[in-house]
């Protein structure tokens, strides 16, 4: 039965990396079929499943919302930087549907959202981790030739925290748990990590960026799993953000 069950998820999440690459590509003729299938074969599915398919789909809907208005932000006279943060905002979409349709199936939203669970010899790590990325920040600034004033270190703090909690909330929050119950704890991970990392990669070109997209997602994946929280996951990811933007490898319209 858990055997069926695994199976079952594995394809299901094998469809949704299939989804998440074709809809990242602009390629909507197959995505749009692809969606159709999942539709048809819900009322086949047993209750877990169903909920799984149904989380998904309600991903790939809120992410069209999402576009449609982003098109109708562009037609307000907002700041470049404004109208970067509203919609990372957007986002909020997919994370208020995807838990309307939890609450509606009685599901917990998350196992991922309390005190991190670390232990003795990985906090010395997270210790480590945290002084290496302090002396990263400071070594950039001091090294930057476009030197960044306090307004512009402020907006690369709250675009890189906004950024991190909304994409953390959604991926590792929400899709991770529901990957692992229904598709098993290993090949979940993997699988949100893969979908993750074509997300990711929506403006590259470039094979070797997805695969490191990919395996930037394996490692928040694993941090949350193993902490069992999504917080050290925000503050690596959040650092790693604004350290990209700081190096100016990242743009930001401030």
């Amino acid at each position: 039965m858990v055997l069926q069950k695994n199976v079952i998820g594995i394809i299901l999440g094998f469809i949704f990396m299939i989804m998440t690459f074709l809809y990242t590509r602009g390629i909507f003729t197959p995505f749009f079929a692809c969606m159709i299938v999942l539709l048809l074969f819900i009322a086949f599915l047993k209750e877990e499943s169903r909920v799984f398919t149904w989380v998904l789909i309600t991903f790939f809907l809120g992410n069209l919302m999402v576009g449609y208005a982003s098109q109708f932000l562009e037609r307000f006279r907002l700041s470049a930087f404004s109208f970067v943060m509203f919609n990372q905002l957007l986002l909020l979409i997919p994370i208020f549907m995807i838990h309307y349709v939890l609450i509606n199936f009685k599901r917990k939203m998350s196992i991922y959202f309390g005190r991190p669970s670390i232990s003795s010899s990985a906090q010395v790590f997270y210790i480590i981790l945290s002084i290496i990325i302090l002396l990263s920040f400071s070594t950039l600034l001091y090294m930057n030739k476009m030197p960044v004033n306090g307004q512009s270190f402020l907006y690369i703090l709250l675009f890189s925290i906004t950024y991190a909690v909304l994409q953390e909330v959604l991926w590792r929050g929400l899709l991770l748990p529901h990957f692992r119950l229904t598709a098993g704890n290993k090949i979940g991970v993997i699988m949100t990590s893969i979908a993750f990392g074509f997300n990711t990669s929506l403006f590259s070109q470039t094979f070797t960026l997805t695969i490191l997209f990919i395996l930037i997602g394996f490692l928040f994946a694993i941090i949350t799993v193993k902490t069992k929280s999504i917080y050290p996951s925000i503050f690596i990811h959040a650092s790693i953000i604004a350290l990209l933007l700081i190096s100016g490898l990242m743009v930001l319209p401030i």
